[in-house]
């Protein structure tokens, strides 16, 4: 969605006072985690550290490096196909 999907403002440099409008920029999340409860539990797990824990673990193993590379090429090129026209 552009300007960050389901209403959401940015603040606009442009304005000396600093209204909100809408920014055309796409957003780049198409997907969400809706559920509260898995929410709050992945929540305390990055409040442990775990993000820079996986982080240090792919970056320990090239194959790891490598998937997550083709991983992110996919979801941008997934992205991109939301984003243009059918």
């Amino acid at each position: 969605p552009l300007g960050g999907g389901a209403g959401a403002l940015r603040r606009s440099k442009n304005s000396s006072t600093k209204s909100q409008q809408q920014d055309a920029t796409p957003f780049p999340t198409l997907y969400w985690l809706c559920c509260p409860k898995l929410s709050r539990a992945i929540a305390g797990l990055e409040r442990q550290g775990y993000v820079r824990i996986l982080q240090q673990r792919i970056d320990s193993n090239p194959i790891f490096v490598r998937n997550m590379y083709l991983a992110h090429e996919l979801y941008g090129e997934e992205r991109w196909n939301a984003l243009s026209a059918h």
